[in-house]
This record gives structure tokens, sequence and C-alpha cells, in this order.
């Protein structure tokens, strides 16, 4: 009976990731794809977490520099018109810019067009006098091969959790999925001081440190902006 009920549990809650992902999560200005130009690409902020072995997770710098880089780079090459690219080194230079940027997480898509730009990131584009950029924050976590292949193992039956710690937010996942990426963009304009483009997507099994699922990422948030 036990495991009955957690197998119920485990497809409802699959349900609900299901349902929440198919939700409207972007916004676009109207005719934007027209207007935009030299989108400077601004260094994304990643924050990733690592399952190790013994099921430890915490913060791994590697894995979100890595993630990081391949935003950038996915970035640099996509269907955007994109313009130079700005550095910021969150840990060190410029730790003011790390809340600027994962507040995008705290954007309703609804009312991404009525919300200012953060001043810094505003001051940021002025200073290289540039109108637009992009901006980029992703969370999740990767684990380890034998942590994952145990848990697997272990199976659904007796209710294997995996919890991630991010950024102060705590979130229980009943399959023990390799990874997850969730991803916020947002194309900002500095010379009205607002988002032009907002989106998000959250997506279960896609491992933050591979090229692959990052690129892939990255190609659906954008899909939704038509340009020329």
């Amino acid at each position: 009976m036990m495991k009955r009920v957690l197998r119920i549990i485990a497809v409802s809650a699959a349900g609900l990731i299901a349902l929440c992902s198919c939700a409207t999560n972007r916004y676009i200005a109207q005719d934007i794809g027209d207007k935009l130009h030299d989108i400077a690409v601004i260094t994304p902020f990643a924050y990733i977490n690592y399952i190790d072995e013994t099921g430890v997770n915490a913060y791994d710098d590697s894995l979100s520099l890595m993630c990081s880089r391949l935003f950038t780079l996915g970035l640099l090459n996509s269907s955007l018109p994109t313009g130079p690219k700005i550095t910021i080194d969150f840990d060190n230079d410029y730790p003011e810019f790390r809340d600027a940027v994962a507040s995008l997480k705290d954007i309703d898509p609804r009312y991404a067009g009525e919300i200012p730009i953060p001043p810094i990131l505003d001051s940021l584009l002025e200073a290289n006098g540039l109108q637009y950029g992009v901006v980029v924050f992703a969370n999740g976590f990767s684990r380890s091969r034998k942590n994952y292949v145990e848990a697997m193992a272990t199976g659904l039956g007796i209710g294997i959790l995996t919890t991630v710690i991010s950024m102060g937010a705590v979130t229980t996942y009943i399959v023990p999925y390799k990874g997850m990426l969730n991803t916020w963009i947002g194309i900002i304009d500095a010379e009205n001081d607002c988002f032009v483009y907002f989106n998000r997507r959250f997506e279960k099994d896609a491992e933050p440190d591979k090229p692959l699922y990052v690129y892939n990422q990255i190609n659906r948030l954008l899909d939704h902006l038509e340009l020329p």
C-alpha cells in the first residue's frame, strides 16, 4: 500500500512539473524583433550545485563557471544580433552585479514589460554606449554517476528524494534526475529603462555543464522572438 501511495505522489509531482513547464513564461515587446541591434552579451550568472557520491550537495564553482561560459558562447552564436561581450567576475570584481542578474528569477513574465531594469545593469550599458543587453541567470544541479546509479537502483518505490539547496531555496525532487537546468533570460533596453524580452525555462534531466543541454535551452528560450 505504501509503495502504491508513493508511486501516486511521484506521478502527481511529475504531472505538476509538466503543467508548470507549459505555462506562459515569456514577454515580448511589440515589434521589438525589428529594432534589436548590437545586443551586448553580459556574462551570465550561473549557480550550479553538485551532488557527490555520498549524496552531499553544495554549490560548485567549477560547474557554475563552465555553465556560464557555455551560455556566453551559445548566445554569441545564437540568432540574436549580438554586439560586444561585457565580462563580469561575479565573485571578485563585481559582486554587486550578482544580485541584479539573479533578480530575474523573481520576475513574473506577465508584468516583465512594466518592471524597470536593475539600475546597475542600466548604468553598465550606458557606460559602454550601448542600448541593448542580454542577461541570463541559470541555476540547477549535476550529480556524480555513482550517486545517480545508486539512486536509480534504489527505485521510486521507497520514495528516493533529491534535495537541492540553491541560493537559499530548498527544492526536493522525488525522481532522481541526473541533472536540472533552470534558466531566465532578459533583453534589456537601457535607453528606455525596460525589458523588451523576457523568458524562462525549467528543464529536468538537463546537465548544466554539457553544451548540448545549454545550447538547446538557449534555442528554446529564443524560439518566440521573431527576428528579421
